[in-house]
C-alpha cells in the first residue's frame, strides 16, 4: 500500500509566549499550556469549598501547585502520538 504525503501538518504550528511587553519569561509557554493553567484556577476557585480542596490547607499549594502540576502533565502526557485533550 503506497502512503499519501500530506502537507497539512505544517499549518499546524502551535503559538508560543516569549515575553510579555518587554519582561522575558525564563521560559517559553504555549497558548494550550496558558489555557490549562487558567482553565484549572477557575475550577478550583470554583469549588475550593467543596470536601477534596477544602482539605488543602496551603494557598500556594492549593492555588499555584495543582494547576501547575495539571498544566504540566497534559503538556507532556501522549497517547498514541496524540495530546489527551485532542481525542
Amino acid at each position: 500500500m503506497k502512503k499519501i504525503r500530506s502537507y497539512t501538518s505544517i499549518w499546524n504550528v502551535e503559538k508560543v509566549l516569549y515575553a510579555i511587553n518587554d519582561v522575558n519569561l525564563p521560559f517559553p509557554v504555549t497558548f494550550t499550556q496558558i489555557t490549562w493553567f487558567v482553565l484549572t484556577e477557575f475550577i478550583i476557585i470554583l469549588f475550593a469549598d467543596l470536601p477534596p480542596l477544602s482539605m488543602i490547607e496551603g494557598a500556594f499549594l492549593k492555588y499555584f501547585g495543582i494547576p501547575v502540576a495539571l498544566t504540566w502533565f497534559m503538556s507532556q502526557k501522549t497517547f498514541d502520538g496524540k495530546k489527551p485533550y485532542s481525542y
